[in-house]
């Protein structure tokens, strides 16, 4: 089922963990596809640090 994140008034909190599932998905198939070419593959997920 797609859903479209443009018309839903809480698009830009709703869309976050899909968005970085599909990444870290592409990143663990990438990884698998190009490890035999020595080519290494990170997903880097951003988040809040609280400093003083």
């Amino acid at each position: 089922m797609a859903v479209c994140y443009e018309q839903r008034p809480d698009a830009p909190q709703s869309a976050y963990k899909p968005s970085k599932a599909a990444i870290t998905m592409f990143a663990v198939e990438a990884a698998r596809r190009w490890a035999g070419d020595g080519i290494t593959v990170n997903a880097v997920m951003p988040g809040v640090v609280r400093t003083n």
